[in-house]
């Protein structure tokens, strides 16, 4: 067993929140280190930690991150609709986020702009259905589909 997994055991065991939050900016400090040497492995380790907290799921942060970089067939970069707007576009299409959530959604309305647009161009309802059909796809779990494929192929 390594000594940081030692400390990390030891802390469980009865850390305060100060503690805590100390041992969270050491780390952090450490990572932004890791960051701007060993990018790649700064995002494993980050996405890995995300889905200890949130499962595999994008919360606001991450999808915000993820879209942003996104190199848009239109030419353009990051977003093309926003949460919001995605969201009221589920709505408006009876599109309940029961097994995958509002930014896993959001990622994938931007993700599917992004990659198909010299396909599908701005027909925005043609985007809400081929999402919907790839998240609730029965052939590959749709629930954590977002996620997975930004980590494992975007990331």
């Amino acid at each position: 067993m390594s000594r940081f997994k030692k400390l990390i055991d030891k802390l469980v065991m009865g850390a305060d929140t100060k503690t805590m939050q100390k041992i969270g900016t050491v780390i952090d400090e450490h990572l932004t280190d890791l960051e701007a040497e060993y990018p790649k492995m700064f995002w494993e380790v980050v996405s890995e930690l995300h889905e200890v907290v949130n499962g595999e799921h994008f919360d606001e942060e991450m999808a915000k991150c993820a879209v942003s970089q996104m190199k848009n067939e239109d030419g353009t970069t990051g977003p093309h609709w926003t949460y919001e707007q995605t969201t009221a576009v589920a709505a408006s299409n009876g599109i309940l986020f029961n097994t995958y959530n509002g930014w896993d959604f959001y990622y994938a309305m931007n993700m599917w702009y992004s990659d198909f647009y010299g396909v599908i161009g701005n027909d925005t309802a043609m985007y809400v259905k081929f999402v919907k059909a790839w998240l609730e796809d029965k052939d590959v779990n749709g629930a954590n589909k977002s996620w997975l494929y930004w980590s494992e192929v975007a990331c």
